[in-house]
């Protein structure tokens, strides 16, 4: 069963990396998510506890401080997986925050001169893409001075028998609140997309719902 607590969670107020691990080391074992075994449904589904993405997301945070770096000025990392869409992207935005950086995840069906405006203004230096590139991929490098970086497959964040040392979020919520966790752009139907900057307060309103009657 899962832990039980004697006192009313402090809805609102919960940073989602920090709950994330809190529910981790409870033991929790309702799944944090249920995703395919394969392309034939048939095959059923794999359960992935919080315990499993919590190493996840250790595991990314350090493939990311030794091919990356930490940093200290919320440095925009983006994420184009072009037909690669499997829980990597909660993953990289948890591992994200806990290196100092702000994952900013575009849409693979933006032209190129989309991209191009992107990349441009959220002043992004580095790009980060599956082993299976996306096939727009070369011409925005030739177009774009950013590194690639080659993220690892998704079962190499989720193999359980390899652990780290754990990273945790220092800090209480009024410090983190008003910071970015996350960028998306909009549609750019009426134009060239334009970059979204997500709060972590953004997801602590949603919490505080909890305290709704």
């Amino acid at each position: 069963m899962e832990a039980q607590s004697t006192t009313t969670p402090p809805y609102g107020q919960r940073l989602l990396p920090r709950l994330i691990d809190e529910r981790a080391d409870q033991g929790w074992q309702r799944p944090w998510a249920s995703i395919p075994r394969s392309k034939d449904l048939s095959q059923g589904f794999r359960d992935i506890s919080y315990r499993e993405f919590s190493n996840a997301i250790d595991r990314c945070a350090y493939w990311i401080k030794d091919n990356i770096g930490i940093s200290t000025t919320f440095e925009p990392l983006v994420y184009f997986p072009g037909a690669s869409l499997d829980i990597r992207y909660q993953i990289l935005v948890m591992a994200a925050v806990k290196t100092g950086h702000i994952m900013f995840f575009v849409s693979h069906r933006n032209s190129i001169d989309a991209h191009v405006s992107l990349l441009q203004e959220s002043a992004a230096i580095r790009i980060i893409v599956p082993t299976i590139e996306p096939p727009a991929l070369p011409a925005l490098l030739q177009r774009c001075s950013i590194e690639k970086v080659t993220i690892p497959e998704l079962e190499y964040f989720l193999d359980i028998e390899l652990t780290l040392p754990p990273l945790r979020l220092f800090g209480d919520f009024s410090k983190w609140r008003g910071k970015s966790m996350l960028m998306l752009h909009t549609s750019g139907s009426t134009g060239l997309p334009k970059v979204i900057l997500i709060r972590h307060g953004y997801f602590e309103t949603c919490d505080a719902f909890h305290l709704r009657p």
